[in-house]
């Protein structure tokens, strides 16, 4: 069902009569309201009456923009290009599904830049050279490249994930940032391919930030040596950052004066129990800054990031020196590749030391165990009938590419026994309007095997994953939670090690239970572990066996050092950051 079910604004016979009165400012007030409307109207389904109405408006949008004389005026062009991805999808959950044609009927008119941004995105076909567009106006250009990939749910075609690839290895060199709002590229320049590919997208982002915090009012800092800022966007109780790492931050809690610095939206959600005091943060009403003025006299001595990347507001303050140790860790588990950041605390039970300067730009804090805590989802298991084998997928939506759905694909063709495929995307997929689009892709990739759940609340998902065969953890940017979950419900997971946290986290989890044949290495050897796993119910049984004793699961991955380690980190760190810097080394530092 829809979450919404307003009829579309944007009324077609309307449009065409103020198209031939050539009302355009008129006609550009009415798109922006539809995208408006796209915004907070999600669609799960569509029926027959929904689906004409995409279609009306997406072929009067088209209609439109291959109009000679319908030209966007200079006052609305950063609001429509900074709105493609709504566009980008309302013509994917119409019949016309790209705009290809269209693009390729404007390449030969004038006057058709800013249109051309508009719908040139990832899931049209890569037809013109973004030199080009970098040349015409970087400005324009520069926010059409942030916006590129932002539509779908993940690259599900073969096309789009090289074009989103691409993308990603060929950074700009005349990016203009226009404000502070850098999400969702900064986020999602890590999901689609391995290594540190995205650093010089981010230290591209990083060198614009602090070009822009060069009009922020100055910060001072009277350093104690005992008071640490916790800063996070996700410090409520339902957030996944806020479960692995609380234990944590709960360690430092009788030793330091904590504040927590918040920024983001469901302040009503925040937990403050740990904190002495709750600082709020917000990005300034014309993008261009951030309101500090609750830090900006502080006497914090450490700054700890619970995440950076998952919104504007916190790459915005790792690029802001407001303490004189600022550090982060697996709240979003990767380098910011040259902001402010001085640490990164992880686990030496999960990281390669050996990678560590090829993986952070901070320097690499080892603590011992994996560096976040597990969380036990105290699921009461259902101990479900399995008639269907069934692979979970329990990927959000950025974690969806196209190699592992070929993967699938591969699996479902070769197996010896009907394979079924349950997404499990999260809030993620709908946020753009990409859940129908998303659902119309994995049908045709996995020849309509698949159930996609959207919109469960934590116990049903638990419920709907218990009743899965087996969980296929993501790749190349992997889980841990979801990871935890599946093995508390009883479904052992399979998973491809990298040579980052973020694709090495299941590994570690699957070794502490001795699971270490469910760790594969690459693509190609995860297929055939799967289809072992499939064809030979014994060894799944086996599998399965290992995690049937619950409170043997609570004990091995429940039972960790990372709190009292990360605790000592944070000690070590204060009293010895002055030699630490001297000693310019990038070399790990290990924790007992």
């Amino acid at each position: 069902m829809t979450i919404a079910l307003s009829p579309l604004v944007f009324e077609p016979a309307k449009i065409m009569q103020l198209y031939r009165a050539g009302e355009t400012t008129k006609i550009c007030d009415e798109y922006i309201a539809l995208m408006k409307q796209l915004e907070k109207q999600l669609y799960i389904t569509a029926d027959a009456k929904q689906l004409k109405e995409f279609n009306d408006r997406a072929s009067t949008i088209l209609y439109l923009f291959v109009q000679n004389d319908f030209i966007i005026p200079p006052a609305y062009a950063r609001a429509f290009v900074t709105t493609s991805h709504l566009l980008a999808n309302l013509i994917s959950m119409s019949a016309y599904e790209t705009a290809d044609g269209a693009l390729c009927h404007l390449l030969s008119m004038e006057n058709n830049f800013v249109k051309l941004l508009v719908l040139y995105s990832c899931y049209t076909k890569p037809i013109i050279n973004p030199d080009q567009l970098f040349g015409a106006e970087p400005q324009l250009a520069s926010m059409w490249w942030q916006n590129y990939q932002t539509a779908p749910a993940g690259s599900l075609s073969e096309e789009m994930h090289k074009s989103m690839t691409m993308q990603l290895k060929k950074p700009p060199t005349n990016f203009i940032l226009s404000n502070i709002m850098t999400a969702p590229l900064y986020f999602q320049c890590i999901y689609y391919t391995e290594g540190s590919e995205e650093k010089p997208i981010k230290e591209m982002f990083n060198r614009e930030i602090k070009r822009l915090a060069k009009a922020q009012r100055p910060i001072k800092n009277y350093a104690e040596k005992h008071k640490i800022a916790i800063v996070s966007g996700r410090w409520q109780p339902t957030t996944a950052v806020y479960k692995s790492l609380y234990p944590l931050v709960e360690a430092l809690k009788d030793k330091y004066d904590l504040t927590l610095i918040h920024f983001g939206e469901n302040e009503d959600q925040i937990d403050g129990g740990l904190f002495n005091r709750i600082k709020k943060v917000s990005v300034s009403k014309d993008l261009m800054t951030m309101d500090l003025r609750q830090i900006e006299l502080n006497g914090y001595q450490l700054a700890f990031f619970t995440d950076i990347g998952m919104n504007a507001e916190s790459v915005y303050l790792s690029n802001v020196r407001f303490a004189p140790i600022m550090a982060t860790g697996y709240g979003h588990p990767v380098s910011t590749f040259g902001s402010e950041i001085d640490y990164f605390i992880g686990g030496a039970e999960v990281e390669d030391a050996s990678l560590a300067e090829y993986n952070y730009s901070e320097r690499l804090v080892l603590i011992p165990g994996i560096g976040a805590t597990p969380v036990n989802p105290k699921y009461e298991r259902k101990c479900v009938e399995k008639d269907t084998f069934t692979i979970n997928c329990c990927w959000t939506a950025a974690k969806i590419n196209y190699p592992m759905l070929k993967l699938l694909r591969e699996v479902i063709d070769e197996a010896d026994r009907d394979v079924r495929v349950a997404f499990f995307p999260s809030w993620t997929v709908s946020r753009y309007n990409n859940a129908i689009p998303l659902q119309k892709y994995l049908s045709r990739v996995l020849d309509h095997r698949t159930t996609v759940h959207l919109d469960k609340k934590y116990h049903e998902y638990l419920e709907l994953l218990e009743k899965g065969s087996i969980t296929l953890d993501s790749y190349p940017f992997g889980g841990y939670n979801t990871v935890v979950d599946s093995m508390f419900v009883g479904v052992p997971v399979v998973s491809i090690e990298g040579g980052q946290f973020y694709n090495r986290a299941a590994a570690a989890l699957n070794r502490r239970l001795g699971l270490d044949n469910l760790i594969t290495h690459d693509i190609e050897s995860c297929k055939t572990k799967l289809l072992e796993l499939i064809n030979d119910s014994e060894l799944l049984t086996k599998k399965t066996e290992a995690l049937d004793d619950v409170a043997h699961l609570e004990k091995v991955l429940l039972d960790s050092p990372e709190p009292k380690g990360f605790s000592r980190a944070i000690d070590y760190l204060i009293d010895n950051h002055d030699e630490l810097k001297a000693q310019d080394s990038n070399e790990p530092i290990v924790i007992t």
